[in-house]
């Protein structure tokens, strides 16, 4: 091909500034310098991150740093449908979504938060008990995660297969941790942008466990000798608390956002009920903060008992738990009173972002609290999105969905049909989590609240039937697991996408294209947040999510010592060879559940003069070539808007450094 002209090199520069606001010189010295081939260098196409050399080691497992390693391509999986040869150059984008979900922003100061259940279990060999999602030693710094990742998506901007923009971000739900209103506020103002104040309580003290003198805790100002830095290895990091805390110039997501009901919005802490109990939201907003639960007999079996007190606050009130547990004072504070469902649908109708509501509708806010319905349809791109609430409102953390919210469902996949209408479902919880059928009017009568929302409960198998009749759903992306999952449905793709709290910290940008050959490609590209700069505090929890011992790299069981086995093992080759390739932790799945092309039949197989063509891939957009098209070049142009983020301060605030 013939060299790109000056004037057409000029044109593009004007329209790639007029478009981003950037500098019209950046623009050009931007284009100038950009790689020949791959995308923007922003995505996990170009570079991965995994766990690097031990850096401390502790009587249990070692701390890792993070390193970075080669990119992981795009893994082709056909199992719904044949790849057809040079589709590349025929592909017309349908929409280009990102995926945010379970980004748990957390009040880690909240009176009613049941941290104490981590001492409880500490040596028990359960893998799954619900210890991890009752504190986390990073949640203090949940607001940074959120505004990291979107300063992430917000660089990448565009399509680094196709160049189609980022139209639309949805979140699937866990958005805040334990229901309550200021976790609520908080997470719609992160996501709009602007100035944000992630505390509670006392403004200038952070009052929680983390500097309790509680040995269970981890102590990053080092006051104590605390047994996480003991047993594994967690370092020192002086001010991280107080930092987490100030207040930041918030970047927002930087495109319309639509959200989705989890759990853990509608749940105490994702299990337990919201039943009316107004001592409990005395409590939540008071000044004695629970440090531990009531006594119990010596010699007592915790390991077993915690269940059982877990299952009697899921059908008796979390109150079980907190009558005459031991506490300390704390400063009161009325903003965390919990959210029911008509709050969160309000909240999101007041909020000033795009688009109005983020999904909801005025039909959405009911005159009480069971007769607001959390779940809608909007038209996004070239598709269809149905976004269902799978939050049991009787309590526990897995899923299920209302008959009447599956009728309504029915009726809504029979019109997309009708119309032919790609359909994108999206759920807090997916099939492989849809198993909570619980109606706890059964045990407390029809005028227990909570259980008039929809209470006759349907699980994964009826749902996954209706599903597979409508041939216009092509996905289903979901949450809840904290896991990347993809998995070949019955004529649709599975999607599930990690947790922003959990490692290994990832969102994925969603890209629907039609091939032109009657199938269709759902792209799909995993994407971390940023983790230096303004965005270090977010870069550090990242860090110490990937050292926690029961979801992070301690699921490798190569990487932690039997308790009391009396030796340390060299951890480093064993750890090195598990984390090569595929999975490096128990969130990031496998790599044909990260970056991948997923196949299907197009089920509507017509050109629409709604699809528009797009750039040739960039890869093969060649910089010194005149195949550079405008969509092209703004992906490019998007690092320079990377620099420019990574440049701007949010006010002073000093550097912290974590000793090793």
């Amino acid at each position: 091909m013939s060299s790109m002209s000056r004037r057409r090199f000029l044109a593009l520069v004007g329209a790639v500034a007029a478009a981003t606001g950037l500098p019209p010189a950046h623009v050009a010295a931007a284009l100038q310098s950009a790689p020949r081939s791959g995308g923007n260098g922003l995505t996990t196409l170009d570079r991965t991150l995994r766990p690097g050399t031990v850096v401390r080691q502790g009587t249990l497992t070692a701390y890792r740093a993070i390193t970075e390693q080669d990119g992981e391509p795009h893994l082709v999986r056909g199992e719904l449908a044949e790849p057809q040869p040079d589709r590349e150059q025929r592909r017309r984008s349908l929409v280009h979504l990102l995926h945010l979900t379970d980004q748990h922003i957390t009040d880690a100061q909240a009176p009613t938060r049941l941290e104490s259940v981590r001492e409880l279990v500490r040596d028990c060999e359960e893998s799954d008990l619900p210890s991890v999602s009752a504190h986390r030693h990073q949640e203090v710094a949940s607001a940074r995660i959120v505004d990291a990742m979107n300063a992430r998506a917000r660089a990448i901007g565009f399509s680094p297969v196709t160049g189609a923009p980022i139209q639309a971000a949805i979140t699937t739900g866990d958005n805040i941790d334990n229901a309550q209103g200021n976790e609520l506020d908080l997470i719609i103002q992160l996501m709009n942008g602007g100035r944000v104040a992630p505390n509670s309580g006392a403004m200038t003290t952070y009052e929680g466990v983390q500097n309790s003198r509680n040995p269970v805790f981890w102590h990053p100002n080092g006051e104590i000798e605390d047994l996480v830095r003991s047993e594994h290895g967690f370092p020192r990091v002086p001010g991280f608390l107080d930092d987490c805390l100030d207040e930041f110039d918030a970047v927002g997501v930087g495109v319309p956002w639509y959200t989705c009901y989890g759990n853990h919005d509608a749940l105490i802490q994702g299990n337990f009920p919201l039943d009316d109990n107004a001592r409990l939201n005395e409590h939540l907003v008071g000044d004695q903060k629970l440090t531990g639960f009531p006594e119990v007999a010596e010699g007592t079996d915790t390991c077993s008992l915690l269940p059982l007190m877990l299952g009697v606050a899921a059908v008796g009130g979390v109150r079980a738990l907190v009558e005459d547990a031991p506490t300390t004072t704390v400063a009161p504070d009325p903003a965390r009173a919990f959210a029911d469902r008509r709050r969160y649908v309000q909240a999101h109708l007041d909020s000033p972002g795009l688009p109005t509501g983020h999904g909801f509708t005025a039909a959405n806010l009911g005159q009480t609290e069971a007769d607001s319905r959390l779940y809608y349809t909007a038209d996004v791109g070239a598709t269809r999105w149905i976004v269902l609430d799978t939050t049991n409102p009787g309590g526990l953390p897995n899923g299920s969905i209302g008959s009447m919210q599956l009728a309504w469902l029915e009726e809504e996949l029979t019109r997309a049909d009708r119309e032919r209408k790609l359909v994108l479902l999206f759920s807090h919880h997916g099939l492989r989590s849809l198993d909570n059928n619980i109606d706890v009017s059964l045990l407390f009568g029809a005028d227990y609240s909570p259980s008039t929302v929809d209470p006759v409960r349907q699980t994964a198998g009826p749902v996954e039937r209706l599903v597979e009749r409508h041939p216009s759903v092509v996905a289903w992306i979901n949450g809840h697991s904290h896991v990347n999952t993809v998995t070949a449905r019955d004529g649709f793709w599975d999607i599930g996408t990690a947790a922003h709290i959990d490692w290994p910290g990832q969102a994925r940008l969603v890209e629907v294209v039609d091939n032109l050959d009657g199938t269709l490609s759902i792209l799909c590209t995993m994407i971390d947040h940023e983790g230096e700069g303004d965005h270090d505090l977010a870069g550090t929890a990242r860090e110490l999510g990937m050292n926690e011992p029961r979801v992070g790299l301690g699921t490798l069981t190569a990487n932690v010592a039997p308790r009391g086995a009396g030796s340390l093992r060299d951890l480093s080759a064993t750890t090195a060879a598990q984390t090569r390739g595929g999975s490096f932790g128990r969130g990031t799945g496998e790599p044909e559940d990260r970056n991948v092309e997923l196949l299907l039949p197009n089920p509507f197989p017509t050109e629409r003069s709604s699809s528009r063509r797009v750039a040739a891939p960039l890869a093969t957009a060649g910089l010194g070539t005149s195949s550079l098209s405008i969509a092209g070049a703004l992906a490019v142009g998007a690092g320079v808007g990377l620099k420019r983020l990574r440049e701007r301060g949010t006010g002073p605030r000093r550097q912290v450094p974590i000793e090793r």
